[in-house]
């Protein structure tokens, strides 16, 4: 039927063109008309187009912000309405574009409610702005709010349409009338002039398009972009230039002024930014920062979509697994969590000294620093994100300020300005110096901003940790009672305020105001946090074995504890023990993840994938709010809930990407550069010598204290905790300075390893005692006469004097010959190697090197750049890693150490030469020391029981998760060094840290296992219980303990190692040596 009803009206139409019958006489209009003229028909018959019964906005005495409606805007609405009313009444058209642009205005109105919204009308957003690419005057998009009584609901919070009964309808008109004009239009008349629109008073209306006066703030922060953006431009080309031509890199510039520049340097930065994470990082905490960031988006999307959507608003009735994790509260404690567990951990880990930690300045600077990156060196580990995180939050407000407003669209519409409402109602001075939480939600500049303000109480529990862990924990624990005390207390007293956001922004603000942003409510996962944190420090590095099964276990039981602390949506209880048990959770997942006991999912959320994403994840935080706002207004109509898949598909992971881009870049420009002036500013004002002179020494004394790996506890039974707590009170020693060691009296005898300035590697020293203890004095003697036998070895062997004077007379000779033949050169002949460092044999070669220093320069950087020099060290790895081997192992595995740690007890000394270029030729090895080595107890351990202690202590040696440190006299954890040369490292089976420049000596090594293995065998020879095992057809007076010929005749001692002399990854020669 209505087929024949369509076909009847279009011949209808043809027959009135053919009669000329002039109606429309315009194609476009006919066409337009040939698609939509029944809806058009109905629509014009039913609609009052006339100009007498429009009402505009007057002025209004005594309110000068209140100026009639323009004439412009009078003009354009009175010739819309007679346009409409000539199509109306079948009349001619006198100007056919404006007929069309007229019908066209009027197809972009709401028709009907848009779906799943019934208090919505959506017109065509794209629609309307289509007009003003026709060159006519300018339209724009605005929603009329209707309500059932007739008030003003203009200045209302971002949520207009929150009120029952309340509903939005899109219009479309001129862009010259303002939205209180189209209030006044629509709302004077006494009759609809469209039958579709309500008959409802209208309360206001908010366009998509408006005028921003532009305030003072405007030029003010477009004043400082620019100039921030010029510094960053000619500072990243000034960089490159100086990196890619000469070579010079912006960590090693001395010049002050120059290092402030190159700070802002887009090429450093980015580097800086993706280098591998520091010492000590907890790699885990990336995943989770990422995680928690993208599930917070996720909530804030769906709490802006629930301002006009009741049907998002949760109930404890209709509670569900998406809706709960949508609605929680869970990612905020996460990220409560987090910051406590990384101040203390940071905390811990830098050990300063008790000198620093009573001066009153420390912790005033420490609040401080929050705005002003200026502390003491000691704290540097602790709080430099203070600064760097309030510095980014500062330019952000800044730039959210000057131009959030120009954010327009149909949600901003939708919302009733909500950009406009949030900061022009603000008072900055209360986030810039976090304090936000204390005020109303509307008075807040940026709402972000309030999870920042719960560090206030941070030093008081630092200061009880440091001191002691029982005191630290008890406070903690008691701060976590009291938190969640006073928060049952405010639930009890507002009976409103649900346990979780529920969508609606009454309840919800008041949540935040009452429970959320107090700093008691935070307490006891931040409290928690803290706790883990230290626990971690203490722990760092340790290597304990928990059974898989009982890994997957606990795993079990923490999910189905999380999963159940996320669906709870009750009150007051809920609310604290569902937080309590939620980080009891983290805490599992981070400890298990870092003390490796996570299997696969410690390997995932440790994965470098996760670095960028978390270090980016604070700046990216802050900008996400601002980015809702930004993509939701893209779109051509108010964006509304679907499912959850929709919401987090076609939202949060858009919102989220763009977030991450534009943190990209907000720490390039401000974050980096502020950590890197502040060091700067350090070093330059604040020398290491003003606070303590051994700062290398005490920001790393307790490192890698507990580092070892299981293999080498294979044979030990548990220490009893009377042992455990011994080693760790002796582990936590202070550091030594230069002044102490001079006073020192001539019968005081210190620390060895506190004087020596070396980190002991105890266990396998432990492991040795426990295992050799009874063959150490059962063959006591022969231990002797096979040390005396070495000592006579060495003797005949030795280089002797009469040969090491023939060859300084060589030297001599060959400079005269030299010199006579070019007696304009300046040269040096230099003998090195074996000859001159005291370990030479009776048939070493004499190894000279001929020192020209005008070209010296120019030759060394040539053979860097064509990697000339990685080949020699490759080749010449032999000796010099077996030197540096005996030297570790006598700073670090045996007990009393033999050598001390030279490079930091003679610091000054060490370092003012190692600036030179010619270094160590600078050094005077012969010259007195500026004080003597600290007295300690001797060690007077026979050679032949030092010789197996060495064999013991690196046939047990864990190289795949250590390397050996000679100048810091320590091992090191792999994975945790932020060293370059350490992670180019990584895919060599041995790391040994060359004391001047940091190359690897012994990364030839490819056959780590069975150099072991001989080691092992060797010792087996000195084990008669072994001997037993093996031969057990033999008796035990049968075994013959090993003299050193027999020794030097084992197959240990011409064991081949593999020398890879092309480039890594190039098959090559290899030479085998003995």
């Amino acid at each position: 039927m209505s087929l024949i009803f369509s076909r009847f009206v279009f011949v209808s139409w043809i027959l009135l063109q053919v009669g000329g019958v002039k109606i429309i006489n315009d194609s476009r209009i006919q066409i337009l008309f040939i698609h939509n003229w029944v809806a058009l028909q109905v629509l014009l018959s039913n609609s009052s187009f006339s100009v007498d019964n429009l009402v505009y906005r007057g002025k209004i005495a005594g309110e000068p912000d209140e100026l009639p409606t323009p004439r412009i805007c009078k003009k354009l609405i009175s010739e819309w309405f007679e346009n409409l009313s000539q199509l109306k009444n079948g009349g001619k058209c006198g100007k056919p574009e404006e007929c069309l642009d007229a019908l066209d205005q009027l197809d972009a109105f709401a028709r009907f409610p848009a779906p799943g919204s019934p208090n919505i009308y959506d017109g065509s957003f794209r629609k309307c702005n289509e007009l003003n690419d026709r060159g006519r005057h300018r339209r724009k998009y605005c929603y009329l709010i209707q309500t059932d009584e007739k008030m003003n609901c203009r200045e209302e919070y971002h949520s207009v349409l929150f009120h029952p009964n309340r509903t939005a309808f899109g219009i479309c008109g001129p862009e010259d009338c303002h939205g209180k004009d189209y209030a006044s239009i629509f709302g004077g008349m006494k009759q609809k002039p469209f039958h579709f629109m309500m008959d409802r008073p209208v309360c206001a209306v908010f366009c998509t398009v408006r005028e921003i006066p532009k305030r003072n703030m405007f030029y003010v922060f477009t004043s400082f972009m620019i100039l921030l953006v010029s510094i960053v431009f000619f500072s990243s080309l000034y960089d490159y230039i100086r990196d890619t031509r000469y070579r010079l890199s912006s960590d090693t510039e001395k010049v002050f002024g120059q290092r402030a520049i190159l700070s802002f340097s887009l090429w450093s930065n980015i580097e800086f930014l993706f280098q591998e994470n520091r010492h000590g990082y907890i790699k885990c905490l990336d995943c989770l920062r990422s995680i928690t960031f993208t599930w917070i988006v996720g909530q804030n999307v769906v709490g802006h979509l629930a301002f006009y959507d009741k049907e998002l608003r949760a109930t404890p009735s209709k509670i569900s697994l998406s809706s709960s994790a949508l609605s929680s509260l869970i990612p905020i404690y996460t990220y409560i969590f987090i910051s406590g567990l990384t101040v203390s951990y940071a905390f811990i880990r830098a050990n300063p000294s008790p000198k620093i930690i009573k001066r009153p300045i420390t912790w005033l600077v420490f609040y401080f620093h929050r705005w002003i990156r200026y502390t003491l060196r000691h704290l540097f580990a602790v709080i430099p994100k203070y600064f760097r995180l309030t510095s980014a939050l500062m330019v952000f407000i800044g730039f959210f300020d000057a131009y959030g407003k120009y954010i327009q669209g149909p949600y901003d519409a939708l919302t009733g300005y909500s950009m406009v409402t949030q900061t022009d109602q603000c008072t900055y001075w209360k986030d810039i110096i976090h304090v936000s939480n204390f005020v109303a939600v509307d008075e807040m500049c940026y709402l972000p901003a309030w999870h920042l303000a719960f560090t206030l109480v941070a030093p008081l529990f630092l200061i009880a940790f440091y001191y002691s862990a029982k005191m630290g924990i008890t406070l903690a624990v008691i701060a976590s009672l009291a938190g969640s005390g006073f928060t049952i207390y405010f639930f009890l007293n507002n009976n409103i305020l649900h346990s979780a956001f529920t969508g609606d922004h009454v309840f919800d603000d008041k949540l935040v105001e009452l429970i959320l942003s107090k700093p008691w409510n935070q307490m006891a996962p931040y409290m928690i946090g803290m706790i883990v944190g230290y626990f971690l420090a203490e722990k760092a590095g340790s290597r304990r074995i928990i059974h898989p099964v009982a890994s997957a276990i606990i795993w079990v039981v923490v999910s189905i504890l999380a999963v159940s602390a996320l669906i709870q949506l009750q009150r007051a209880m809920a609310n604290v023990f569902s937080r309590a048990v939620w980080c009891i959770c983290l805490a599992w997942i981070i400890v298990s993840t870092e003390m490796k006991w996570a299997g696969p999912i410690g390997h995932f959320m440790e994965h470098p994938f996760w670095r960028p994403f978390g270090k980016l994840s604070y700046c990216a935080f802050i900008v996400h709010h601002m980015a809702v706002y930004f993509l939701f207004n893209m779109e051509e109509q108010a964006p509304r809930y679907v499912s959850f898949w929709h919401e987090y598909f076609h939202y949060t992971v858009p919102i989220v990407i763009y977030s991450y881009f534009v943190a990209f870049f907000l720490s390039l420009i401000v974050e980096i550069p502020m950590i890197r002036l502040n060091k700067m500013l350090l070093d330059k004002f604040i020398p290491a010598s003003k606070i303590e002179d051994k700062e290398d020494i005490s920001k790393s004394e307790k490192e890698n204290e507990e580092d070892s790996d299981d293999s080498l506890k294979e044979g030990l039974k548990e220490e009893s905790s009377s042992e455990k707590s011994e080693k760790n009170q002796k582990s936590k020693r202070k550091p030594v300075d230069e002044r102490s060691l001079e006073d020192q009296g001539e019968n005081e005898i210190m620390d060895p390893f506190e004087a020596y300035l070396t980190t002991p590697n105890e266990e396998p020293f432990y492991a040795f005692n426990k295992k050799y203890a009874t063959i150490l004095a059962e063959f006591q003697d022969q231990f002797d006469i096979l040390s005396c036998d070495m000592v006579d070895f060495f003797e005949n062997s030795k280089q002797k004097e009469e040969e090491f004077v023939r060859k300084m007379n060589l030297c001599k000779t060959l400079k005269k010959a030299i010199s006579k033949h070019n007696p304009d050169w300046l040269f040096n002949i230099v003998p090195t190697g074996s000859s001159v460092t005291g370990l030479a044999t009776a048939n070493s070669d004499l190894d000279v090197a001929i020192h020209i220093p005008h070209a010296a320069l120019i030759v060394e950087e040539r053979c860097k750049g064509r990697k000339v020099d990685a080949e020699e060290k490759k080749i010449m790895w032999r000796d010099y890693a077996l030197v540096l081997l005996v030297i570790h192992f006598l700073q670090c595995g045996t007990f009393p150490p033999v050598l001390p740690n030279l490079q930091f007890l003679y610091r000054d000394k060490n370092f003012i030469a190692m600036s030179e270029k010619d270094f160590p030729t600078r050094l005077d090895f012969g010259a007195p020391l500026p004080f003597p080595l600290p007295k300690i107890q001797k060690n007077e351990a026979p050679i032949a029981r030092l010789f197996l202690e060495f064999l013991n202590y690196y046939s047990e040696f864990n190289f795949d998760s250590f390397y050996i440190s000679i100048k810091h006299g320590k091992t090191k954890i792999r994975e945790q060094s932020a060293s370059e040369t350490v992670q180019n490292e990584n895919r060599k089976q041995v790391y040994i840290e060359d004391p001047f420049d940091s190359h690897n000596p012994g990364r030839t090594v490819r056959s780590l296992k069975n150099i072991q293995k001989i080691m092992r065998e060797t010792m087996y020879k000195f084990d008669p219980v072994k001997f037993e095992r093996e031969n057990p057809h033999k008796e035990k007076s049968d075994y013959q303990f090993p003299t050193l010929s027999s020794i030097l005749k084992m197959e240990a001692l011409s064991a081949t190692v593999t020398v890879e002399t092309e480039e890594e990854g190039v098959p090559g020669t290899s030479t085998s040596s003995g």
